[in-house]
């Protein structure tokens, strides 16, 4: 299962405290986390297969972190790469709640997602599935598919 705590503006040092696994199949290819040649201001883990990630943050202190949701009756058989949603988020100068609704017109083109997104201004998930966008208030909270 994936799933992550994340602790926001609870910390006196920290903004943002975050512990995530990713659970996937064995046998589809992963990089480690590291910074990407093909977009250098990006570091975070890649599927190989789809050139996405799970969880990926850029050089201005933005991240993006990504779970299935495991709704097998909502999956689709040739859908688009949930995993190509962050590394779009991280190459534009965008904000997190301006990229979400940008893509929530689309957003059933996917898989059953949830979606945690960074920026200068808060934190905030959004999941395909209600079509909602929620800006965090600070506190302590898991995520899971």
């Amino acid at each position: 299962m994936c799933i992550a705590w994340i602790a926001f503006e609870s910390h006196p040092e920290y903004s943002v405290i975050l512990a995530a696994n990713r659970d996937e199949f064995f046998s589809r290819p992963t990089a480690a986390a590291s910074f990407w040649p093909d977009q250098p201001g990006i570091a975070g883990g890649r599927d190989l297969k789809d050139q996405g990630t799970w969880f990926a943050a850029d050089h201005r202190g933005r991240f993006g972190l990504l779970t299935n949701r495991r709704d097998f009756s909502l999956h689709k058989n040739a859908p688009e790469s949930r995993g190509a949603l962050i590394p779009c988020y991280l190459s534009r100068p965008d904000g997190a709640p301006y990229f979400i609704e940008k893509i929530r017109d689309n957003a059933s083109d996917f898989n059953p997602f949830n979606l945690l997104m960074a920026d200068q201004e808060g934190l905030y998930h959004f999941d395909n599935v209600h079509q909602k966008m929620t800006a965090l208030t600070p506190g302590i909270y898991g995520l899971s598919n």
